[in-house]
């Protein structure tokens, strides 16, 4: 069996159409090996189809545009070039002609490329999304391997071009989110907030800092940097997540703007953050604008008196102080303690996890705002508020 695929090609202006042949295969008997289209047939397949397409889009773009739309007198050609153009379907050579403007109408104008005009980016938005789609679920050089294998790429993709196209794409977002949290707070800021704010659908927002190292780095001390990254808790639907590197990031509270936006919370709103009070991360919630009170639960206070556990155990053993143990016994059940020693850690971690502590009372909050911020703190269930 002999299987023929032509292309058939209808100008529009009413020339008479244009068939081409594009494929043949040859199919004897039929098993699992034979059925169908092969994966080497199809990326041929693809990739003559997409070729024969865009020839004959070009042609009919620069005949178009060969012509003056004003006196329909026909443009003189200075030369032709040859434009690249990445797309899904293979890298593909483009025939650009150079035009003289019209004299009797533009006068002596500088020439133009048509296709050029047309062609602002010479790569495809399918062969950018592909690109960005699998370089954010992995490595940048299994994203080459990749594409490679599936796509009909007929030159060598690397992967310091995919890492330019997703810092390119990156920041055109990150603009876009930026003037539009702008337009939208300019907006709110001329509309009257209402008495009694109406509920809002995110209940709150944790947010945290973590570490991650760049590829290329001989010594593990190289190369870290922190990111700062936040999940929404919504009652109902699953919320999203949004992460930018703080020391880079010039406007984080933009940013976390858009972010309730479209998240549907609006400026009249009360939005809760949720961290461990970290330096970095306290830092980043008075960038939002976040003026709450500072909760430190038990355990956090329990990885604090672990941290100095382990200080202990390395500190170096003198002959006229106590021993490490000693210190560490001493530090675990200190005096005042009757009874069975129980250690404050294992206490801390426990009563932490099992959300049982006797509550004391806490003290009048004072009227002053300036002496609201005291140090002292008051023990509940959930931990300390100062």
């Amino acid at each position: 069996m002999r299987i023929s695929l032509q292309l058939v090609v209808q100008d529009g202006g009413g020339a008479p159409a244009t068939v081409t042949e594009i494929a043949q295969f040859v199919r004897d008997g039929l098993d699992v090996g034979s059925l169908g289209l092969h994966l080497a047939e199809a990326k041929t397949l693809l990739g003559r189809l997409q070729r024969t397409m865009v020839a004959a889009q070009v042609a009919e773009a620069v005949a178009r545009t060969s012509v003056c739309p004003t006196c329909g007198a026909h443009l003189a050609c200075k030369g032709h070039h040859h434009l690249v153009f990445r797309s899904a379907f293979g890298r593909l050579s483009i025939d650009s002609p150079r035009l003289y403007p019209c004299r009797r109408c533009q006068g002596d104008g500088p020439t133009f490329s048509p296709v050029g005009r047309r062609l602002p980016e010479r790569v495809s938005p399918e062969l950018q999304y592909l690109e960005v789609k699998f370089a954010a679920l992995m490595s940048y050089g299994l994203t080459v391997n990749v594409l490679q294998e599936v796509l009909p790429l007929d030159h060598v993709l690397a992967a310091s071009s995919i890492r330019r196209q997703v810092s390119t794409l990156g920041r055109r977002l990150e603009a876009a989110q930026v003037t539009d949290a702008r337009q939208q707070a300019e907006g709110a800021e001329g509309v009257r907030p209402p008495e009694i704010p109406e509920p809002s659908p995110v209940r709150a927002v944790g947010i945290d800092g973590g570490y991650l190292r760049r590829a290329g780095h001989r010594r593990r001390q190289d190369g870290w940097f922190e990111v700062i990254v936040g999940k929404s808790l919504r009652d109902q639907d699953a919320g999203h997540s949004f992460a930018y590197v703080h020391k880079l990031e010039r406007r984080p509270a933009d940013r976390m703007w858009n972010f309730l936006l479209r998240e549907g919370v609006q400026p009249s709103q009360p939005v809760t953050f949720l961290s461990d009070g970290g330096d970095t991360v306290r830092f980043a919630q008075l960038g939002f604008g976040d003026r709450g009170e500072y909760v430190l639960d038990w355990f956090h206070i329990a990885m604090r008196i672990q941290n100095l556990e382990q200080m202990i155990k390395g500190r170096p053993a003198h002959w006229d102080s106590p021993s490490n143990a000693a210190l560490i016994r001493r530090c675990m059940a200190p005096s005042g303690t009757s009874g069975m020693a129980v250690p404050i850690r294992r206490c801390a971690d426990w009563k932490a996890w099992a959300g049982i502590w006797t509550p004391r009372p806490a003290p009048k909050r004072p009227n002053s705002s300036a002496s609201s911020r005291s140090s002292s703190s008051t023990w509940t269930t959930t931990g300390t508020s100062s």
